[in-house]
């Protein structure tokens, strides 16, 4: 195996559990209703989604001891098939029989998503479009733009932190290539001047200890070139909208990525808190996304999830996701308040 194959080898990280399978868990959460803490995702799920916010309540309550359980990779809040609010804990496979049934009065439901890995359109595309393979010159590492954003007269490519940054090891101002480097040469050795589009302009780090709470995984490069487009490739859907939509959980959504191209779903949970093993180490992510089943794969990274209604409105960008598909996704606001930018749509 050549060493620019092994790099990409190992680039493909797993959400994984870092405790002890021996953890055991403890229910008494009998009468627990006005002690649980109110949280701002609480509050935003608040006004005709009581059942909602009772379920993130006891979420929060409960999630670091359902997260002790070996083979739980995550938990978050959706609904059933009869609209009830639940629990759900995500898991690597089927057969976890020591998750409680219920928590605090929520049902607990199961959501086996698999391993979990980072997720072609993998060709050279110009005008440049959205959706399409780009990575780090110097990192052997597919990955998807997610949309152009916008910061004055500026305009700047939006992506992974480990697609564009390198798991913060990149320096602002390296290239970004369109397409990415192993898509460009399955050896990662060639650089040509017509794939350079953009320079690392900023992004947010990550910690990699396994504790402290992760919202993004996002970076920025700023467009070096004037043949650029804010929208999809004409066979998809084209521009998405300015303005960023709140997640609600049922609601249609879809996506354009490197790998699987256009897929449609919806969304499955949120305020979801999932551990991710990256080749620098563990990363706790709160405040997440599950979508559906068969939404991306490896190379998806990066891509923009919008509103499937006609009027695509951004979500948030994929950052990975289970062997079933199932995608997780860093919502697009604190994205955006981060960069001091807005999204480049109608």
């Amino acid at each position: 195996m050549t060493l620019a194959l092994l790099r990409q080898a190992i680039s493909r990280w797993t959400f994984v559990t870092t405790f002890a399978s021996s953890m055991a868990i403890v229910i008494a959460l009998a009468g627990c209703g006005t002690d649980l803490p109110v949280t701002s995702a609480t509050n935003a799920l608040a006004g005709g989604e009581l059942g909602l916010t009772r379920a993130v309540a006891v979420q929060e309550h409960e999630s670091d001891r359902l997260l002790a359980i070996s083979g739980v990779v995550g938990t978050g809040v959706g609904r059933d098939a009869s609209g009830e609010a639940v629990i759900v804990a995500l898991v690597e496979r089927v057969g976890m029989s020591r998750l409680p049934d219920r928590l605090g009065g929520v049902r607990v439901q199961v959501e086996v998503i698999g391993r979990v890995e980072a997720f072609a359109l993998n060709g050279r595309y110009r005008p440049l479009p959205i959706g399409v393979s780009a990575g780090n010159a110097n990192d052997c590492l597919p990955g998807t733009i997610g949309c152009v954003l916008a910061s004055g007269n500026r305009r700047y490519l939006l992506s992974a932190n480990h697609v564009f940054a390198r798991q913060n090891q990149a320096a602002i101002g390296e290239l970004v290539l369109q397409p990415s480097l192993p898509d460009l040469d399955p050896s990662c050795g060639s650089r040509p001047a017509h794939a350079m589009v953009a320079r690392l302009a900023d992004f947010e780090p990550v910690v990699y200890d396994g504790r402290t709470p992760n919202r993004m995984d996002a970076a920025i490069a700023e467009l070096t070139t004037d043949e650029f487009t804010c929208a999809t490739l004409p066979t998809f859907y084209g521009m998405p909208s300015s303005v960023p939509a709140t997640p609600t959980v049922g609601a249609a959504v879809l996506k354009i990525g490197r790998t699987t191209e256009l897929t449609r779903g919806s969304i499955k949970a949120v305020n979801v808190k999932v551990k991710v093993a990256f080749p620098s180490g563990t990363a706790l992510f709160v405040d997440q996304i599950l979508t559906s089943k068969a939404m991306g794969a490896f190379g998806d990274s990066g891509a923009l999830l919008v509103t499937d209604d006609g009027e695509h409105h951004p979500l948030g960008i994929i950052i990975g996701g289970g062997s079933t598909g199932a995608a997780i996704v860093n919502p697009i606001g604190p994205i955006l308040e981060r960069f001091g930018a807005v999204v480049c749509g109608n």
